[in-house]
């Protein structure tokens, strides 16, 4: 696995040297040895770290959101064997018994019990079935591309989880080792006060510092408690070591025309209103199928058994009755339901182009906050090392008398800024990254190779 950027944070300490060799040994001594803790915490532990794939798998499994999607997918499904079921038979049985008495007559009591078997079959029903089929067809296909639009903010929000634990755990790290520090020059100022090299002036900006860090590790450790509570809602448990992850830089477009170029074509949310659209142009042909006439036949066999004395026996009997109705006028409701499917169409139709500028607009946007964190990765590491040489130029400086512990205090300040900038900035590559995938619409399981199949509910 690649050095992590505290690692490379720790070897620049390293290496890193102070000019007066009595000046702040201790915390020369103190940094060296837990930057070598560090470095070595990092590699023989990393076999015990999650990784990001595999935090993304369990989200995929157990995010609540995808489940929920995924039953309303099942709910679509539904609809496509409600409209086959316009031109299948209906076969049922009935059966009547009737007991009956004239009191007028004093006939006594007639009773009798009648069994039919009853089969229909629509013939023609103004092709509303197959428009209705086919707009069911459309609507699964779309609750499909709503399921992977889905999919995609899931795994992209558990990726900006992820990647918030590990830079503020990193950053919280740095704020304390800066602690240490100010609280190990706090005290070499003090000895160096007892023996006359510097005033109660430097003693008051030292303690000023150390509040400061003790103020930015406690916000810092506020901050990480929000990403660890965030992280457990999007992946479903606590953090644990979690490994630093890589940009899937083989997966970025090259471009940004061909990223808005292939975002156009595969991004699901656009796909989900095109499927929307011709759902609604086959439903406008199902209203209008209500104007047509319809076709029907019905065939029965009874059997029909009294038990009065005067009548005792069964009678069978068989019928078949075609039905052809013809609609005339239908007080103006069909014709209302026509119109109204017309202008859903178009609502539709309007929602496609709506899709493609919003996608548009996030495409280059995440293609801007890329390139931007790749800038902002190289400038922030030259700053560093500017930083630090300034830093060992002061503490010579301060040295020989022409600085004072302000101006030390200060220098190590701007560099553990700079150290958080970095920290912040190859975090921010990293979401952007995913987040470019997710504008053109790959971020889907099988792009990111994740070792599974992806779970589709299929229509009965």
């Amino acid at each position: 696995m690649s050095r992590s950027y505290l690692d490379e944070i720790s070897a620049m300490k390293l290496i890193s040297c102070f000019p007066n060799p009595f000046f702040l040994f201790p915390v020369r001594v103190f940094f060296l040895f837990s930057s070598f803790l560090l470095i070595l915490f990092s590699h023989f532990s990393s076999a015990r770290t999650e990784t990001l794939e595999e935090a993304l798998v369990h989200t995929y499994f157990t995010n609540p959101y995808l489940r929920l999607q995924e039953a309303r997918l099942g709910v679509t499904n539904e609809g496509l064997p409600k409209a086959l079921s316009g031109l299948r038979p209906n076969i049922s049985i009935r059966a009547r018994t009737n007991r009956s008495s004239n009191f007028l007559q004093d006939s006594g009591i007639a009773s009798s019990l009648n069994l039919e078997f009853v089969l229909s079959q629509t013939i023609f029903d103004g092709f509303r079935t197959s428009n209705a089929s086919e707009s069911a067809e459309f609507s699964i296909l779309a609750a499909r591309e709503l399921l992977k639009n889905v999919e995609q903010e899931v795994l992209f929000g558990a990726v900006e989880a992820y990647t918030g634990v590990v830079r503020d755990r990193a950053i919280l790290r740095l704020r304390q080792e800066d602690l240490n520090f100010l609280k190990e020059s706090l005290r070499a100022t003090r000895d160096r006060f007892a023996v006359g090299f510097v005033t109660s002036t430097d003693i008051a900006e030292a303690e000023a510092g150390v509040a400061l860090a003790s103020a930015q590790l406690s916000r810092a450790e506020a901050l990480l408690a929000v990403s660890e509570a965030v992280y457990q809602e999007a992946v479903g448990y606590p953090p644990g070591e979690l490994s630093e992850a890589e940009a899937p830089l083989y997966l970025l477009p090259k471009s940004l025309d061909s990223a808005i170029e292939y975002a156009h074509k595969y991004h699901p949310k656009i796909v989900s209103a095109i499927y929307q659209e011709r759902a609604a142009r086959s439903n406008v042909f199902v209203k209008k199928g209500a104007l047509y006439p319809r076709f029907s036949v019905e065939a029965s066999l009874g059997l029909h058994h009294s038990f009065n004395d005067e009548e005792k026996g069964a009678i069978g009997e068989g019928r078949i009755m075609g039905v052809f109705n013809i609609p005339i006028y239908q007080s103006g409701s069909k014709l209302s339901s026509v119109r109204k499917s017309e202008h859903i169409e178009m609502q539709r139709e309007f929602e496609i182009e709506i899709a493609r500028r919003n996608i548009q607009v996030k495409v280059i946007s995440a293609w801007g906050k890329y390139k931007s964190a790749l800038v902002r990765i190289v400038s922030r590491y030259a700053e560093i090392k500017a930083v630090r040489t300034a830093l060992n130029g002061i503490q010579k400086e301060f040295d020989v008398g022409q600085r004072n512990t302000l101006d030390v205090l200060d220098a190590q300040r701007n560099l553990v800024d700079a150290e958080v900038n970095y920290v912040t900035a190859r975090r921010d590559r990293l979401v952007a990254s995913y987040e470019l995938l997710a504008a053109t619409g790959q971020l889907k399981v099988k792009r990111l190779n994740l070792p599974f199949d992806q779970f589709v509910p299929k229509a009965q």
